[in-house]
Parts: structure tokens; C-alpha cells; sequence
């Protein structure tokens, strides 16, 4: 009776039709009922990709089942054992919101202490790209550490890895499927940078059915790109001509040519629609400003020759500057990353440099290139943290060059992340403050004017008693598009 319950061989008398496959009914019934996030379409990326991902577990570290996504009912199915006698030798997963040249998500290997069950998800960090031939088809492997393990995150790029690591991951792929007679070929390992980019063009936005990355100009789109701002110099060249030649007659309006959000030919910044980017900061180039986040006045991020990626709640006060390396005594090419929950002080310097969650950077300080700061340490203000310099978790670094001082309270560590709270909550208020239209203001500048307080012992001492202002009611006939404010 269970066979042919299992197998659908044989018709149950109680109904007239034959009966469905079990895979038929669960898929089926899930379609007619609310279900699940599908975890490859649904599951964010996260706020960091592409250097810091959401990683879904197909399959645990030291596991011989080799599980896979179901696509259509997004459960994880086995696919089959392992015909080598080989395991695999980290987790094993894909990125969510990515599809390859092969229709199938990101792969990652992502190296931890511990084996994860199938169908969890973690945050991992890329730092190196396995380049793969399987059966003649492309088959890449992102090379990532689990973000939040204390032993494996404090690794940047792949050759900071042991020797043995990389040459026992080689030799896995190589090896897994020998005895299914399938040819596999890894080439060398490349570095984080190259993962990054791969990570950053796979990335698909299901909603728009579209890819979220923009195909980078070729030697045309270049020149076209050159020829139309050299069409727009020219006009403005020809206004200025026109000016002299009025003499002492002509008028000139001088305007600002300040722009908060600047492409550099395809490389153009990504800023998520709840962040608050003051209207004097600058930010140029490839550079990701996650949600939540605040860039404050006279700040200037520069992605011009390599990648920023700044996270979550994240906040860089005024007149700082953030900035890569593509060139250095190291030899190294270095994007910038800030991560969730940080805070730098005013007219602080990051170049190249990594900076991990829920971090404090005081005002004035300066990172070189390559330096790592850990999750809740402290750069005191002032400080000059020299080139490849790792600050650990619960530590105060100041001088220059920057030293160990002490550790953090446990006081501490709640006011860096209350620091950035704070801010995030300042910066909804700048935000609302900068969106006002002119109208606005100045009907806002005679309710001022008409309501002006004066101190309250001094009213007092005259017997003047001053009427409350009220709550501001904007017209129909200033803000035609605006909904006026309930009284």
C-alpha cells in the first residue's frame, strides 16, 4: 500500500480520476495557498553588495548530499549523492537576486567554523572568484566568509588565505564528479575585486524583470559620451563670448555647477531612496550609499578608480572625504567599505580602507590604505592610522600613528550604536527641511515673523500674554500639489 501511495501507480477507488505525484501536489497546493519568500527571488542581497551578500545554504560543510534550489516551489530538494568519495569542503550556497549565463543564481563557497543547515542564510563577505569550466560551460565559484564568524571575517581577499585552503577547494571541484565521467577544469584564483565585479553583474531585480548593472561603454559609447560634453562646453563657451562682447551692458546670472550625484562615464552612484545625501556633499563615481544612511555637508565620496560601498544606518558628518586606492607601495587595488550602523566624525579621511559594523571613527581622524577596522571599535579624533594596520573589536585607537590606548565600556559600545540611531532620526529632519519648495519657506518666514517669542520671564514682567502660534496650514493657492496640513 505505501508503494503505490508513494509511486501513483494505481488508482484510489475513491476518486475518479488517477491520483497526482506527490512533487505535483505540493507545488499545486502551494500555488492556491499564500506562501513562503521564495528565497532566490525574494530574500534581499542585502544593503553591502556587492562586497558583503545574503548567502542562501544549499549545502553544509562536510556533507556528501549534493542539494539543490527547486526553482518553482523554492524549497531545497536533493539533488543526489556524490558519486566521488569526496565532501564538500565548506558550506555551499547561491546569492539571492542573481542569475548567471547558465539561468541559475550565484554560486558561493563561503568559509566558516561551523556546517549550516540547507535553507539558512548568512551574511558573507567575497573575497576571491574560483573561474570554473564544467563540461565546456562557465561555471564560476564567489570565494566568501561568513561576515559574522569572529575566526574567518577578518579575511579581505583570497591570497590572505592558507596555502592548503585553496589547494584542498581546487582539488574538490576537481574531483566531485570524476566518476560521473563530467569534466570539471579550475583555473587560478582571482581576487576580491574580480569577485565583486562578477557579484555586482549578476545582480537581477525581479520585480523589473530587468538586471540591476549598466553595460559599460565601449570605445563608441565613449566618444559619444565625449562629443556631448563637449556640445554642452561649447554653448556655455558661446554665452560667455556673447557677455564680452555686450561690455559693460550684458547681465550674468553665476550659477553653481555643484552637483551631489556625478556619473563618471558609466561608473554612477547608487544611492537607496531612504538615505539623506546633503545638497553640498559630492558623490561621484561607483559608489553605494545603503538605506537609512546620511551623507552630511561638504562631504565628498569619490569612486573614481574603484568601488564604495557604504551600508545601512550608516553616517559620514561634514567634510569628510572617502576615497579608493587603484595604486600603491603595496601594489594593491583597494575599494572602500563602511559597513552598517557606523559613525565618522566630521572631517575624517577613509582611503581604501574597511570599516565594519556598528564602528565609531572620531572627527579628524585618517585611515590609509588597507587599514581594517573591526565591528565596535573606536578610532579616537585625530587619529593617523597607518597603511594595513587592523584595529580588533572593542578597542580604542589613538595618536599618530595610531596605538593601542584601551578597551571600550560596555557604555561605550551602546553610544556608538545610539550614535547612529541618532543621526539617522537628525537626518530625517534635514531631509524634510531640504525638500521645501520656496513658496513654502516664505509663507513659513511671515508665520515666524508674526509669532516671534520673546523670553517668557520678560513677557511676564510686562504682563503680556502672547498668543499661541498655530500649527502651519500652507493655502491651496501656494502648494497646488501638496496636501495642506490637517488643522
Amino acid at each position: 500500500m505505501a508503494n503505490n501511495i508513494g509511486d501513483g501507480s494505481e488508482r484510489n477507488p475513491g476518486f475518479p480520476h488517477a491520483p497526482v505525484v506527490l512533487n505535483e501536489r505540493i507545488i499545486s497546493s502551494m500555488s492556491q495557498r499564500s506562501v513562503a519568500a521564495h528565497p532566490w527571488h525574494d530574500l534581499e542581497i542585502g544593503p553591502g553588495a556587492p562586497a558583503v551578500f545574503n548567502c542562501v545554504v544549499e549545502i553544509g560543510k562536510g556533507s556528501k548530499v549534493k542539494y539543490e534550489l527547486d526553482k518553482t516551489s523554492g524549497l531545497i530538494k536533493v539533488d543526489r549523492v556524490l558519486y566521488s568519495s569526496v565532501v564538500y569542503p565548506r558550506n555551499y550556497g547561491f546569492i539571492p537576486r542573481t542569475i548567471c549565463e547558465d539561468s541559475d543564481p550565484m554560486d558561493v563557497l563561503v568559509l566558516m567554523q561551523e556546517p549550516v543547515l540547507p535553507g539558512s542564510f548568512l551574511r558573507a563577505r567575497a573575497i576571491g572568484l574560483m573561474p570554473m569550466i564544467d563540461q565546456g560551460e562557465n561555471d564560476d565559484k564567489i570565494i566568501a566568509v561568513c561576515a559574522d564568524d569572529p575566526e574567518f571575517r577578518h579575511y579581505k581577499d583570497i591570497k590572505d588565505l592558507p596555502p592548503h585552503r585553496l589547494a584542498e577547494i581546487r582539488r574538490f571541484f576537481e574531483d566531485y564528479k570524476k566518476n560521473e565521467n563530467k569534466s570539471v577544469a579550475v583555473e587560478d584564483f582571482l581576487p576580491a575585486e574580480a569577485a565583486i565585479e562578477a557579484i555586482k553583474y549578476s545582480i537581477f531585480d525581479s520585480e523589473k524583470k530587468q538586471f540591476v548593472r549598466k553595460k559599460k561603454m565601449g570605445t563608441l559609447g565613449r566618444a559619444i559620451y565625449t562629443v556631448g560634453f563637449w556640445i554642452r562646453e561649447t554653448g556655455q563657451a558661446i554665452d560667455r563670448l556673447g557677455c564680452r562682447l555686450q561690455g559693460n551692458y550684458y547681465f550674468q546670472e553665476q550659477l553653481s555647477r555643484h552637483r551631489t550625484l556625478m556619473n563618471i562615464f558609466d561608473k554612477a552612484p547608487v544611492v537607496d531612496k531612504d538615505a539623506f545625501v546633503a545638497p553640498s556633499a559630492s558623490i561621484i563615481g561607483d559608489v553605494q550609499v545603503g538605506r537609512g544612511s546620511s551623507i552630511w555637508y561638504g562631504c565628498v565620496l569619490r569612486g573614481d578608480v574603484n568601488s564604495i560601498n557604504i551600508g545601512s544606518g550608516t553616517n559620514i558628518q561634514d567634510n569628510s572625504l572617502v576615497h579608493v586606492a587603484k595604486s600603491n607601495l603595496a601594489g594593491k587595488v583597494l575599494p572602500t567599505i563602511i559597513g552598517d550602523n557606523v559613525t565618522v566624525g566630521h572631517s575624517a579621511v577613509l582611503h581604501g580602507c574597511t570599516v565594519e559594523d556598528e564602528a565609531f571613527v572620531g572627527m579628524g581622524a585618517t585611515l590609509l590604505d588597507g587599514v581594517f577596522v573591526e565591528k565596535h571599535a573606536m578610532v579616537a579624533a585625530g587619529a593617523l592610522v597607518r597603511q594595513n594596520t587592523r584595529i580588533p573589536c572593542g578597542e580604542v585607537w589613538g595618536g599618530n600613528p595610531a596605538k593601542f590606548l584601551r578597551k571600550l565600556t560596555e557604555e561605550e559600545v551602546a553610544f556608538i550604536s545610539q550614535s547612529a540611531t541618532n543621526y539617522t532620526n537628525l537626518a530625517n529632519v534635514h531631509a524634510a527641511e531640504n525638500s521645501k519648495g520656496f513658496d513654502e519657506i516664505e509663507f513659513e518666514k511671515v508665520l515666524r515673523k508674526k509669532f516671534a517669542h520673546r523670553d517668557e520671564e520678560y513677557d511676564s514682567m510686562l504682563g503680556v500674554v502672547r498668543e499661541t502660534p498655530p500649527e502651519l496650514i500652507l493655502p491651496d493657492n501656494v502648494l497646488p500639489d501638496k496636501a495642506p496640513k490637517a488643522s
